[in-house]
């Protein structure tokens, strides 16, 4: 949600990300569960006192409008120590996402999940660069949806590489 608020300002790396989603750089992934969470988070007084606040609705309308949104399944397995995250590495998985992009330690620690790579925003400004300056495609989705992996909730398992 920092990335909404700095958007405009150059050195704040998840603001890059998401302009760099606004050109059209890549594919995001989000389910009604994010956009959901994102909107909650910008009717908070602290985003309503920043001058940016506007520019974070127009950037919400654009996520739903050009987002890749996955529909969540009842009943999403656990895998991340913060059960709330759970919802955010199937919305990564099930939209075969290349790439998790989070501040969280509860996601980084992961690593990777179901081959979805889980990076801080500054690592992944670097991938995009990297990949631009080899004039290669940019990052996102890798086009083919998944399945979650077949597991009971809370069996405290890891399909993650450290």
């Amino acid at each position: 949600l920092y990335g909404f608020v700095g958007y405009r300002r150059q050195q704040c790396k998840p603001g890059t990300i998401l302009r760099r989603f606004s050109a059209g750089a890549f594919d995001l992934v989000v389910s009604d569960h994010i956009l959901g969470e994102t909107q909650r988070a910008l009717r908070q007084p602290w985003f309503a006192e920043h001058e940016s606040s506007r520019d974070a609705w127009a950037l919400l309308a654009a996520l739903r409008e050009r987002g890749v949104v996955v529909a969540l399944p009842d009943g999403i397995p656990r895998i991340c120590r913060d059960p709330d995250d759970d919802a955010v590495i199937a919305t990564a998985v099930l939209g075969g996402a290349s790439y998790l992009v989070a501040g969280d330690d509860d996601l980084l620690v992961l690593g990777e999940v179901e081959g979805v790579r889980i990076l801080d925003p500054a690592a992944f400004v670097a991938l995009l660069d990297q990949e631009s300056e080899m004039d290669r495609p940019p990052a996102g989705r890798r086009g083919k949806a998944r399945s979650l992996p077949n597991r009971p909730q809370g069996d405290g398992r890891l399909d993650a590489k450290r």
